[in-house]
């Protein structure tokens, strides 16, 4: 290969080099980055999950802490404390060695003296003696949790438990939790403090870490390590050799960003540093600071594997670019011998080129002498080729373009081009013809020559001009329209506007054109803005009523339209607004509005019946509900039929009395007649009546007041006043009779007194007890549901973990596994949750939390929480939306439908899961059912359906899991917190269909109705002698 050839070659594979560096270089850059993302982010996830379990931690402890201070007997200490001492030690008793947590549990009174005081030993518990309590209101922790108020926590600072002036050995790390004690008047009394066992903690910090990239550190405050990197370490701050100990010492940079945040991640030289805050009190005094630390070291690591990959793949892509280069030279090699030959056979073609150009071309010397022409250019003048070219540029230009020529030329000279630029040429009839020309320098043989392309553009100058008229046309139009109308440029400048747009929008005489719109009028809404810009994009958009707040505070209303406008290119040159104010006919409908909305609300609000008919045919068009319950009628009945074909009146003359007065007076006031209703019951009613006209109608309005039961009172009042006499004379006889025989009986009701006496002291007794029984039972079920809720939780946490492989990957058999322990725990987490729920629906101390909700969003959730089960499980699950705005415990509603349709799924092999909603307005009530084709419920079974522990047995139940409570505890939480029912209808084989039904919404623990809107519909009616 010759050395040029190689030079192209090397030309040609540099650049190839050199991308193939560049985009490697990237695709590495954003694979390593992307590792090192992934090491963030679960260094992120482990900090947070880590302050997540300390956090369950420390909410664990306050709650045990802030439930024994509001125990009944620590309570009651302060006023007897001869008898309920006895009896909160042994409760605290019971409490720490049920829970194992605390080395020490004290009750303190206000000067500081131990009242009781549990210490936790290596088999259970010990109440220490009355005789062995001290005294410490001297320390810290003392006066620091007797100045809180009612129910705020003092939380100290983490250390090792010291015996003795010595760390005790091993190390105990421990952290006191304290409270104030106040009486039942709510005076402060003392304090109750727990000494919490750290260790166990600490504990589980460590085994979150464990199978992490880098290093799990926790300090405190002073930066000191509470879980370090190793054990010497640690605690170095109850140490005097230790006090260099600390992160500070180690990692000062680092520390100083960590203790100047609450969370953060950085990198340093050393390596990428993650961490939170956990705040233990409100002081902030000891916060604890989880750290994540990966050394640069073990980042750089994990980026090696990829490192290499890239360096093999450049090698493999620099050898196809060798390869690639060399057979692009050859190519080219022979691609430059084709073209040499195809240059040759060119000549005549470009020549045949230049004659046939449908432009003018030429080539004239610097002094203006033509040299050469083709025949476009000489038709434009009028002449033949030969006449043309012995004429000089100057013979075909006119003397008033001299000085323009001479610009050009100038720029000719230093640019080396002129143009394009529009002038006129000479015609051989001397008409001036306009052209457009540009063109260059171009040399031959040592001399410069000039060459022009010049195009006859007389057609479209007469195009512009008769463009140019039009739009003035248009102009005038817009201007002197009678309607308000503007017209835009692509800028939103205004082109033109027409007298009744500045009128109306308060311009006067202002002379906008060339103004930008929101110059004009800056309170433009951002909206209007938006629908400029679409319309600007070629949309069409209007309205036919729109707010207009003005800069000034008053709000227009108008009615617009929005077009686009074309140039004669076909592209769009603006926007064109039709618009018209119609402020006065909104406000005057407006106002119309209002009052037809009060008509309505007093005609159907008053107790009276009312009826309107047109006079012309006696037919009824309105009626309000009072008329209908009254007489009984449906309105599908009334409406269109007159009261003679509703058989309304049950006296004739009565009817006619009426229609006289209407007819002679044009009124009726408080006429006595009888009606008849639908079912034939006679009605008297006081009548008035007044003829009206409606929408240019005239019609009669008719107002009937029910005076039926006073008119039935007044005569049986009258039938029974003498009989009523006789009564009194019997009854006086028959009283003092009476009082003989009440004398006798009041001696042996004394003594019927004092046995009831006597039986109600051993009722108090006996129920003395059960309270004690129940407040065992309760305190028994808080501390151990608190114990499993603990490990359950860390159960469920550390599958969740592994499941998502955080601390490496899992075979299938693990996986296996795990779910079982994650359904299992969680399942038992369940059952735990639902004791606890209906140990307080029984006791009497759920919390209930009402609140406003959307049904629909509630529904929505519940069908979410399901459609995979019901998928995998080839089950058709349907579920009804109904947007309702309800306001009730909205997290029991969803308990509620939860376990239902839990029940539905699990007990449904084939077939479908129905979940319909209705709503009766009437009486506030929505009622959702669940229904399914399930194995069914037999009669004898829905019986004990809702009793507590109770499961029907069946084939599936070996493969269910259920405790018994599930609809025990919802029917529960349906009637006690929901104020609703719950029911049931099943046949066995064939499905169930569960039925709750609640109120919508509850206020107080009453039901308060929901009041919906009236609707007017259309009607016709009769002549007043019809009525």
């Amino acid at each position: 290969m010759s050395w040029c050839r190689l030079k192209t070659v090397l030309l040609y594979l540099l650049p190839f080099t050199l991308l193939a560096v560049l985009i490697l270089a990237l695709l590495y850059r954003n694979e390593a980055g992307q590792i090192q993302n992934n090491m963030q982010k679960n260094a992120i996830n482990l900090v947070s999950l880590q302050k997540s379990r300390i956090g369950d931690k420390t909410s664990l402890i306050s709650t045990d802490l802030l439930y024994f201070a509001n125990h009944r007997h620590i309570r009651d200490m302060f006023v007897s404390p001869a008898a309920s001492r006895k009896e909160a030690a042994n409760d605290l008793a019971l409490f720490s060695r049920v829970s194992r947590n605390y080395d020490q549990i004290r009750v303190l009174n206000s000067a500081g003296m131990e009242m009781i005081r549990i210490n936790l030993i290596e088999n259970g518990v010990t109440i220490v003696p009355q005789n062995q309590l001290q005294n410490k209101g001297d320390r810290y922790y003392f006066k620091e949790a007797y100045s809180l108020r009612k129910g705020e926590l003092y939380v100290s600072p983490i250390d090792l438990n010291i015996e003795r002036g010595q760390i005790e050995q091993p190390p105990k790390p421990m952290i006191r939790f304290a409270t104030p004690l106040f009486d039942k008047a709510g005076r402060k009394q003392g304090i109750l403090i727990f000494n919490y066992l750290a260790a166990n903690t600490l504990l589980e910090f460590r085994e979150l870490a464990a199978g992490s990239a880098g290093q799990s550190m926790l300090l405190n405050k002073g930066g000191y390590w509470l879980v370090g990197r190793s054990a010497d370490e640690e605690w170095g701050f109850m140490y005097a050799a230790g006090k260099q100990k600390n992160m500070a010492h180690s990692y000062p940079e680092a520390w100083r960003t960590i203790s100047g945040a609450d969370q953060g991640q950085f990198m340093t030289k050393k390596g990428l540093f993650t961490f939170v805050t956990v705040s233990n009190s409100k002081s902030n005094a000891d916060d604890w600071k989880i750290v994540s630390f990966i050394p640069a070291e073990s980042l750089q690591a994990a980026k090696h594997p990829v490192r290499n990959k890239y360096v093999i793949i450049f090698l493999l892509v620099l050898a196809l670019s060798a390869f690639a280069s060399w057979l692009a030279v050859f190519r080219e090699f022979l691609k430059r011998q084709k073209e040499a030959e195809l240059l040759r056979q060119s000549e005549q073609y470009n020549r045949l080129l230049f004659e046939l150009s449908p432009i003018g071309l030429a080539l004239c010397r610097m002094d203006g002498g033509l040299v050469d022409i083709n025949p476009a250019y000489a038709a434009i003048m009028g002449r033949s080729v030969e006449e043309t070219v012995k004429l000089s540029y100057w013979d075909i230009t006119p003397v008033k373009y001299q000085e323009q020529e001479l610009e050009q030329l100038k720029s000719l000279e230093e640019t080396g081009r002129y143009g394009p630029y529009e002038k006129e040429y000479i015609h051989k009839d001397g008409r001036l013809i306009p052209v457009r020309l540009q063109g260059q320098i171009m040399e031959q043989n040592g001399e410069k020559y000039i060459w022009s392309s010049v195009e006859d553009i007389s057609e479209s100058k007469q195009s512009e001009q008769k463009l140019r008229r039009k739009e003035e046309v248009l102009l005038i139009f817009v201007e002197h329209s009678p309607a308000a109308i503007a017209m835009f440029d692509r800028e939103m400048k205004y082109i033109a506007a027409s007298h009744r747009f500045l009128s109306d929008y308060g311009l006067g005489h202002q002379d906008v054109v060339g103004l930008s719109h929101y110059d004009v009028f800056p309170e433009v809404p951002e909206e209007w803005r938006e629908i400029h810009r679409r319309c600007l994009a070629g949309g069409i958009e209007k309205a036919e009523e729109d707010r207009f707040p003005r800069a000034n505070g008053k709000v227009d209303w108008v009615r617009w339209e929005i077009r686009p406008w074309y140039e004669t290119e076909g592209e769009i040159g603006g926007i064109i607004l039709f618009s018209e104010v119609i402020t006065e006919r909104k406000v005057a409908e407006d106002a119309l509005r209002n009052s037809e909305e009060k008509f309505l609300k007093a005609f159907h609000a008053t107790p009276d019946a009312i009826v309107i008919s047109r006079l012309s045919d006696g037919l009824i068009f309105e009626f309000n509900e009072m008329f209908l319950q009254q007489t009984g009628f449906l309105p599908e009945e009334v409406r269109n039929r007159s009261t003679v074909d509703l058989h309304l009146w049950a006296s004739e003359s009565d009817r006619k009395r009426y229609v006289n007065g209407i007819r002679e007076q044009g009124k009726v006031r408080e006429m006595e007649a009888m009606f008849r209703a639908k079912s034939g019951e006679i009605l008297i009613g006081l009548v008035s009546g007044e003829s009206i006209e409606l929408n240019g109608q005239p019609c009669l309005l008719t107002i009937i007041r029910n005076i039926t039961d006073r008119k039935l009172a007044e005569l049986e009042l009258e039938k029974h006043r003498d009989h009523l006499e006789e009564l009194v004379k019997e009854r006086t006889e028959n009283l003092e009779q009476k009082t003989h025989q009440l004398e006798r009986s009041q001696q042996a009701m004394q003594y019927l007194l004092e046995d009831i006496n006597v039986a109600n002291k051993q009722l108090e007794q006996a129920n003395n007890k059960l309270m004690e029984m129940d407040r065992l039972k309760s305190m028994f079920i808080a501390s151990m549901s608190h114990e499993l809720r603990t490990p359950l939780n860390s159960v469920i946490g550390f599958s969740s973990i592994l499941l998502n492989e955080w601390v490496g990957p899992l075979n299938d058999e693990q996986k296996k596994n795990l779910s079982s322990i994650l359904r299992s725990g969680k399942h038992l987490l369940s059952l735990i949750n639902d004791v606890i729920d209906v140990s307080k629906i029984e006791a009497g101390m759920i919390e209930v939390s009402r609140e406003d909700f959307e049904l629909a969003e509630l529904l929505a959730e519940v069908e979410q929480t399901f459609a995979k089960e019901a998928r995998d499980r080839e089950l058709t699950f349907s579920m009804q939306r109904l947007n309702l705005a309800m306001h009730t415990d909205r997290r029991r509603l969803l308990q509620c439908l939860l376990n239902l349709v839990s029940n539905a799924l699990k007990f449904t092999e084939q077939g479908r899961v129905t979940v319909a909603v209705s709503c009766d307005q009437n009486k506030n009530e929505v009622t959702i059912a669940v229904t399914d084709t399930g194995i069914g419920i037999g009669a004898e079974d829905q019986a004990k359906l809702f009793q507590a522990f109770s499961r029907i047995q069946s084939h599936l139940s070996a493969t269910v899991l259920g405790t018994g409570l599930g609809l025990y505890l919802t029917k529960k939480i349906a009637v006690d917190i929901l104020h609703g029912h719950l029911t049931v209808t099943s046949e066995l084989g064939t499905g169930s269909c569960f039925t709750i039904v609640i109120p919508v919404r509850v206020e107080n623990g009453r039901n308060k109705p929901v009041i919906t809107g009236w609707m007017q519909n259309g009607s016709k009616a009769h002549d007043t002698d019809s009525f």
